[in-house]
């Protein structure tokens, strides 16, 4: 099956429906065109809705753009990972990206948000 231009797009975020986990995207290249109400992916039963003005990428279904899912957020230039490179791992928290997050560098897990950062190695050595 081939795959039309527009199967996978990329839109903005421009409103969230929390309770159901799911949001409508508009689409600024296609005159402001907005979605109906799509699902949002859950990984491993993940709840983590986008914010309004997030870029995502949207995988509709083959029958038009008024059925599909949205697969999230991606890097790119305006959207930075806080911590990168080879073997690391990030797991963003809360609503802004990089206010909040757990990570893994060099096998050190360190817990960072607004206050500073802490490494699982200190917040044991504070409980023995």
């Amino acid at each position: 099956m081939a795959i039309s231009s527009d199967t996978i797009r990329i839109g903005k975020i421009s409103s969230v429906d929390y309770d159901n986990g799911m949001a409508k995207v508009v689409y600024t290249d296609r005159d402001n065109m907005v979605t109906a109400y799509l699902p949002v992916l859950s990984l491993t039963g993940e709840y983590r809705m986008p914010n309004i003005n997030d870029e995502v990428l949207v995988c509709h279904l083959s029958n038009g753009t008024s059925a599909g899912v949205i697969v999230g957020k991606f890097w790119d230039a305006d959207n930075k990972p806080a911590v990168s490179g080879k073997g690391k791992f990030l797991k963003e928290l809360g609503s802004e990206p990089g206010k909040a997050y757990i990570s893994c560098v060099d096998d050190e897990i360190t817990f960072t948000d607004k206050h500073g950062s802490i490494t699982l190695k200190a917040i044991i050595e504070g409980l023995a």
